[in-house]
């Protein structure tokens, strides 16, 4: 149960002093890449305890991850076009094969498919409200591959999420 802290949880609550967005972000209505930014906390993290830890990042040249079992952990909505409830919310999924998303109709996977990609799960979807959320290996090292960008608006099982990679893959872009 994400949403009952477990004994000896302690909240940490920190001030952000700076925000670096991508260079190649563009606001639009639609999907696009380059949707990240970084955010520079005031004071850093107490990491040293067991209830927050830091997640490593893809090792430098690292593969696509076509096939790999992933996690998020979102705040975003449960229904389509209702009020999200305030619950932390576990997605498990499995990455699509570089340039495929399942069907979604999107500009971003086929544009950008060596920095962008998409997951799904038969039990499970992301939602509204689960933009930026990071997208996790479901292994014991739970490694920050991809930040959570855009869902179909059905919210539903087996619907293919997209998600803008972290790191610095080896992966090129494919010919669509």
């Amino acid at each position: 149960n994400y949403n009952t802290p477990a004994a000896g949880d302690v909240e940490q609550v920190r001030s952000v002093t700076s925000v670096r967005v991508h260079p190649g972000y563009v606001w639009s209505l639609r999907a696009s890449p380059d949707d990240v930014a970084v955010l520079t906390l005031g004071v850093p993290l107490d990491l040293s305890g067991p209830t927050a830890q830091a997640s490593p990042l893809p090792t430098p040249g690292a593969a696509f991850p076509a096939g790999a079992a992933v996690m998020l952990a979102g705040f975003g909505r449960e229904t389509p076009f209702g009020t999200p409830n305030g619950t932390l919310n576990l997605f498990n999924g499995i990455v699509d094969p570089q340039a495929d998303c399942g069907g979604f109709a999107n500009d971003v996977v086929a544009a950008d498919n060596a920095i962008a990609l998409c997951a799904s799960s038969a039990s499970s979807a992301i939602c509204s409200g689960d933009s930026g959320a990071g997208l996790v290996t479901a292994d014991q090292a739970h490694t920050v591959i991809a930040v959570a960008r855009a869902a179909p608006t059905s919210c539903a099982p087996t619907t293919h999420g997209i998600y803008v990679a972290v790191g610095d893959r080896k992966s090129t872009r494919l010919n669509s």
